[in-house]
């Protein structure tokens, strides 16, 4: 099980890698944007891809405290998870199944930076608890995820539905922007360069526990 998933990764790297992002962005079609932008759909998105240089950032914890993330400056390889928010019951149960590897990342040398829609206070609701080894973050003005290339236009349709089941994003965020990340993953080294990126518009779609490890373990810096 765990060679085919290793050859799998390979080949999703290989061709990441083999891709040229100039001519990604030349050969786009009206329905793409550059990265950096905010796509009008999840379909649209254009994430960094591996080879590229992380985005560094500063943003607020969930104790709101400030946090900087400096991928010029790293002692350690970092993971990097971007989910909807903690109202999302997909995002719940990813987080769940990254809790069963979370310790077992860190000891292997990661730092677990995980980033939502959502405001600080909200972060705090959903917290994972004190004994837990990931950094919760808050991207409420969605330019984290804009320089990833992840965040997109929520339709005005799916706002009002989820208005009409009680969810208000514009709450959860504390900005009225509408826009969400889509759900992504970047392994990114101490040289700042993206090693391994999934990124899928299907919401209900995350990366495996066993996919992330692996993808871990090949990239694992001493």
């Amino acid at each position: 099980m765990r060679i085919g998933c290793l050859i799998c990764l390979l080949l999703t790297f290989l061709v990441g890698c083999a891709t040229d992002p100039k001519a990604v962005d030349q050969s786009a079609t009206t329905a793409m944007v550059s990265r950096g932008g905010i796509a009008p759909d999840a379909e649209s998105a254009n994430p960094l891809m591996p080879g590229m240089t992380a985005q560094s950032f500063e943003t607020r914890t969930s104790t709101d405290e400030s946090f900087v993330f400096d991928s010029s400056q790293m002692d350690r390889p970092a993971i990097i998870v971007f989910y909807r928010g903690g109202w999302c019951p997909y995002c719940s149960m990813q987080l769940s199944e990254l809790r069963k590897i979370d310790v077992e990342l860190v000891d292997m040398g990661y730092d677990l930076l995980f980033l939502s829609a959502d405001r600080p206070a909200k972060l705090r609701e959903g917290s994972l608890g004190d004994d837990v080894p990931i950094t919760l973050l808050s991207d409420s003005t969605m330019q984290i995820a804009q320089s990833y290339g992840i965040a997109f236009h929520v339709a005005e349709s799916t706002l009002n539905r989820y208005l009409e089941s009680g969810l208000d994003l514009a709450q959860e965020s504390g900005v009225g922007h509408g826009v969400l990340p889509v759900p992504s993953v970047f392994v990114v080294g101490t040289d700042g360069q993206i090693k391994f990126q999934y990124s899928n518009p299907d919401y209900r779609q995350r990366i495996s526990g066993e996919l992330l490890m692996a993808a871990a373990e090949i990239y694992q810096e001493f």
